[in-house]
């Protein structure tokens, strides 16, 4: 029986190939497969031969080439895309795969970036703490926001990554100390976290907004509904949808 990691891999691989098909020359990259997916163009009537076409032939699917794995399998990890076009790929774990969160194997602080241009893996600056999951977003500015995933409680706690410099800083606390808010960036660069799991456990209705620019936090208005682990995305009008999460110990409630 193939493990949990390996049933999500073969979803992503299926909708990485379902989206190639709706976008020509659409190109995707997963680290857990190490794999990327180029879309072609459907034959032309003249060029497709009286045989039985292939369903890649017939409908224009694209093809899987195989690129090289990253130094590490990045488990519940997090793949971002940085403005300069590269993909850094960082965190994973959880208790089951690590153990003592205070003694970690020195493999899930590791950092990894893919270069679509040359289809290759470089290793990146070690993070300074473990990432288990965390919500992150990408600057304008080549750098990369990532709010603390702690194992154990709520820090609220913000690390920096900075590509151009391939370094981790720390960034300001947030107000509210919450794991799993929902992130998107904002038309002027700076980024809002929505909802999480507070330090007693229990969805959060907190809203604040990060200044990059300034390193500062600023309160916002409340969710309706408190909820953790929510889905957001930055809208064309400026707006962020926060969609779903869990908004109850035992439950979940829709946006």
């Amino acid at each position: 029986m193939r493990s949990p990691t390996g049933r999500a891999r073969s979803l992503i691989a299926c909708v990485l190939l379902c989206l190639a098909s709706a976008t020509p020359g659409a190109s995707a990259a997963s680290s857990a497969g190490a794999s990327s997916v180029t879309a072609s163009p459907p034959p032309s009537p003249s060029t497709i031969p009286s045989a039985s076409p292939t369903p890649s032939a017939a409908t224009g699917l694209g093809s899987w080439t195989q690129v090289p794995a990253p130094s590490w399998r990045h488990p519940l990890g997090r793949l971002v895309r940085l403005a300069d076009g590269r993909v850094l790929a960082f965190g994973g774990g959880s208790t089951v795969f690590i153990g003592d969160p205070n003694h970690p194997n020195r493999q899930f602080l590791a950092t990894d970036l893919f270069d679509p241009a040359t289809g290759r893996w470089k290793k990146g600056a070690w993070q300074p703490a473990l990432a288990f999951d965390p919500p992150a977003v990408a600057l304008p500015d080549d750098r990369v926001l990532v709010l603390d995933m702690a194992l154990r409680g709520a820090k609220g706690s913000v690390r920096l990554y900075d590509a151009k410099r391939d370094r981790w800083t720390t960034g300001r606390t947030m107000h509210t100390p919450r794991n799993l808010a929902a992130v998107g960036l904002l038309p002027n660069g700076k980024v809002l976290a929505a909802g999480g799991y507070s330090s007693n456990g229990h969805p959060s209705n907190a809203v604040e907004v990060y200044d990059p620019a300034h390193d500062t936090w600023s309160r916002a208005p409340k969710l309706h509904t408190a909820r953790s682990a929510a889905s957001a995305i930055s809208l064309a009008d400026g707006r962020v949808l926060v969609v779903g999460g869990i908004g109850q110990m035992h439950g979940s409630k829709p946006a």
